[in-house]
């Protein structure tokens, strides 16, 4: 029988099935992974988990557990391919392929990647403005309206380094900052242009 398909590992102990049916793979199952796996599972709605233990740990089939909750074996069949296609998506895969502590420390270190990044692309555009003055100063020196100041030190930003880097590298969550509506985001990228950013997006290109 193939590897991809769900039912190759299911004779084997729990939850090294349900850990190598989720992740197809035969690398060890170390303490750490098990406990990745019960976080994930801890996301789970209860059906979901009724059908994951009976399939796993009693090795039920899929007439049995439909007998058990007085449903189709077809709803039984998705429900299960459901939740472990829960189980693969990209906040709860990595806790079970990689293990708990693992996989957060790679989180970590793609974390501290990113900001390395991040650091570097702002003082490469200070750099072009020629004004190493902004590394370090604080939004409160922009003039915008207290309001606005307010509103940012609440979600943390406190810097136009902060600031700068919300608004060229991670857009998406920009957009989505706190108290901070349409006209007021167009505000701030006309102080940061003042200042001499060059802004993709926003006022000038809409």
């Amino acid at each position: 029988m193939d590897k991809k398909d769900s039912r190759y590992y299911l004779n084997l102990p729990y939850p090294e099935n349900l850990i190598r049916t989720v992740c197809a793979d035969d690398a060890e199952i170390i303490e750490d992974r098990i406990i990745g796996l019960q976080h994930s599972l801890e996301t789970m709605m209860d059906r979901e988990l009724e059908v994951l233990e009976l399939r796993f740990r009693e090795r039920k089939t899929y007439r049995e557990i439909a007998g058990l909750f007085r449903i189709s074996e077809e709803k039984v069949r998705v429900i299960y391919e459901r939740t472990l296609r829960k189980l693969r998506k990209s906040y709860r895969f990595p806790l079970i392929l990689l293990g708990y502590n693992a996989s957060r420390q790679a989180e970590e270190q793609a974390k501290r990647a990113e900001r390395r990044e991040d650091e570097e692309a702002f003082e490469k555009a200070v750099e072009e403005i020629g004004n190493p003055g902004l590394l370090t100063m604080p939004v409160r020196k922009m003039g915008l309206p207290v309001i606005v100041e307010n509103a940012l030190a609440r979600d943390g930003i406190v810097m136009i380094k902060d600031l700068w880097i919300l608004k060229a590298r991670h857009p998406k969550a920009y957009d989505c900052l706190h108290e901070i509506g349409e006209t007021r985001r167009k505000e701030i990228e006309d102080r940061l242009r003042r200042l001499g950013f060059i802004l993709k997006g926003g006022t000038e290109n809409g």
